[in-house]
């Protein structure tokens, strides 16, 4: 596996999407694309999913203010989401292996890059609340008629994990990082449940639900970013 870099910041308009498609065409399965730019380009992904739907994992790494980064991660071979349980699980395993990544650094004084994997880590599961929150649940609940079920549990247990995910960032924010051990372990154990729950029961409640509409709702949630 190895990690290629772009830049779009000094690439107009018309020149970004090119770039990107070509950059990711060379790529053999499982490397890595990193994109940058100065402003942001993450509405390019729609067209880009378009041409390259099922072929690749796509990652919002920072929006602004500044700087934007994403990834893109090529898959081995076409792999195309047929299921709401496929892609989030892709995405809890995502999450944790940032998050074990990070913790090794932190571990052994690798400062910069234990703290570049934690702040990757805690941007991936706020997006990943948002594509449950602003796609998947409402949908769902429209289509069940279902108030006050499994959804709102997690919704409830989403603002109890993104309080955690605020002690961890402001101890990253001081440069304080003997907490983010102890922070991290209860951090831990209150994903790991919560997404036994999901695994277990909500994800294959939606499915069976959701039909011929998943790949649609699928698409959606990729795009949003952070």
């Amino acid at each position: 596996m190895t990690n290629n870099n772009i830049d779009l910041s000094s690439l107009s308009d018309d020149q970004r999407m090119p770039a990107i498609s070509a950059a990711y065409q060379v790529l053999e399965g499982n490397d890595t694309l990193i994109i940058k730019s100065s402003d942001d380009f993450f509405l390019l992904m729609c067209a880009f999913q378009q041409q390259f739907w099922g072929e690749y994992d796509w990652y919002p790494v920072q929006a602004g203010p500044d700087q934007w980064i994403g990834e893109i991660i090529k898959l081995e071979a076409i792999r195309k989401p047929d299921s709401v349980m496929r892609l989030m699980h892709t995405e809890h395993s995502h999450c944790d292996q940032l998050y074990a990544d990070g913790e090794t650094a932190l571990g052994e004084d690798r400062i910069e890059v234990g703290e570049k994997s934690m702040r990757s880590f805690i941007a991936g599961m706020r997006r990943h609340f948002e594509m449950e929150e602003k796609v998947l649940f409402p949908a769902f609940e429209a289509l069940t008629g279902m108030v006050g079920g499994p959804p709102e549990v997690m919704r409830m247990e989403h603002q109890q994990i993104r309080g955690v995910l605020d002690q961890l960032s402001e101890v990253l924010d001081a440069q304080q990082y003997d907490p983010v051990f102890s922070i991290g372990e209860t951090l831990m154990i209150l994903i790991q449940q919560h997404n036994m729950k999901e695994e277990n029961m909500l994800y294959p409640m939606i499915d069976n639900h959701l039909g011929n509409q998943v790949d649609e709702l699928l698409k959606q949630m990729q795009l949003l970013g952070i």
